[in-house]
């Protein structure tokens, strides 16, 4: 059946992002239609999985600071509104790198920060750095129920009145309507929309492109293992010796006793079915050998997630068509600020001031700033 409808608002893309700008868009009186290519409880895209890591500590520009703050606050007041446990706080981090410089400037980042070496480390939570690492403790770190979270947006989102088309796949979005409309048209038919609000994940390059605008994103696929905890404690873990491309290790909250273990990726197109991720898990095993106390690997998943230049997301309207706004490039710290970019793509939709500076997030700041060619 073809779909034709007329909404206030269209947001192209439910993952947590998504998700989190419909519910805001929808409690601010907008009426709202959120859109996803798949069936809602899957694991495409990068908001599927069962833990996600959220803390203060501050990897990219200083607005970022304010961003990270409110974010965490949003994500305790989603999880005192909701029956379900999304966070388990507080949660002893530790920050490990070999540029000293680097991790004691991600120390002054966040309050009551506490260094400590290697060997002391390595005793604590039995781990095995050499002494050439610099590290620290932080103490306010959480980790996320994350599919427990994004069925919690959408469940909410749904109960203010907020409507979903599930299974449905965006092929074109055109503005410049004599109406100022903007047209989201699919396979299954037509969406017309006052505004639109872009969340696509991976497939945002192709969208934006379509749009004609072109920005420097990479779709990153990558796979996480799952290792018995052994004797390791209960913490989370990030390597800063590659800032752009952390190792880290949590607790995995849905398998019983176990650790979630990440690194990089590889780029390749979203719609890539069967990409090669063996080099990304031997890293990981690699990883876990020299360092880490683990027990056996006995599972894995692949998540994807789109890395900018500066391991910095974008947030900004087309520059044709102000109706359009879009939110891109997380560089896997999507889950950890969404509830606040979710408020922030509705003030920016709605005009209404929502208290941040994010003009550092501007599409603007690459060498070519993103041009209309419609």
């Amino acid at each position: 059946m073809q779909t034709r409808r007329e909404v206030e608002v269209a947001v192209v893309g439910a993952g947590v992002i998504g998700t989190s700008a419909a519910l805001a868009l929808q409690r601010s009186g907008k009426k709202t239609l959120l859109i996803e290519q798949y069936q809602f409880g899957g694991s495409h895209g990068s908001s599927g999985g069962g833990s996600r890591i959220v803390h203060y500590v501050n990897t990219g520009c200083s607005s970022l600071a304010s961003i990270l703050q409110d974010a965490m606050k949003r994500w305790r007041e989603l999880d005192d509104e909701v029956d379900d446990q999304l966070l388990v706080s507080p949660m002893k981090m530790l920050m490990v790198g070999k540029a000293k410089e680097t991790v004691e400037k991600l120390a002054t980042s966040v309050q009551d920060s506490c260094s400590i070496t290697p060997s002391q480390a390595n005793s604590k939570y039995k781990t095995e750095y050499s002494e050439e690492y610099t590290m620290f403790e932080y103490p306010g770190a959480a980790v996320l129920r994350a599919d427990l979270s994004r069925a919690a947006l959408l469940r909410l989102y749904q109960e203010s009145g907020g409507e979903v088309l599930e299974g449905w796949k965006v092929a074109e979005i055109a503005g410049g309507e004599e109406d100022g409309r903007v047209r989201v048209r699919g396979p299954n038919g037509e969406v017309r929309a006052s505004s639109v609000v872009l969340c696509p994940g991976p497939w945002a390059g192709y969208l934006l492109h379509n749009l004609g605008v072109d920005l420097p994103l990479q779709p990153i696929k990558s796979r996480v293992c799952f290792y018995q905890r052994g004797e390791f404690p209960d913490i989370v873990l990030l390597d800063s010796t590659d800032v752009s491309d952390m190792v880290y290790l949590l607790p995995a909250l849905d398998i019983p006793n176990s650790l979630k273990v990440g690194y990089s990726g590889v780029e390749v197109h979203p719609d890539d079915p069967d990409p090669d991720l063996s080099r990304t898990e031997e890293e990981v095993k690699e990883y876990v050998a020299e360092h880490l106390s683990l027990g056996g690997k006995h599972s894995h998943q692949d998540c994807w997630y789109t890395n900018t230049p500066d391991k910095t997301f974008i947030l900004d309207h087309h520059p044709t068509f102000p109706n359009i706004v879009y939110a891109v490039g997380f560089s896997g710290r999507g889950f950890t600020v969404a509830p606040t970019i979710g408020h922030i793509l509705a003030c920016m939709v709605t005009g209404r001031d929502h208290g941040f500076n994010i003009s550092p997030f501007s599409a603007s700041r690459f060498s070519t700033e993103p041009k209309s060619m419609v």
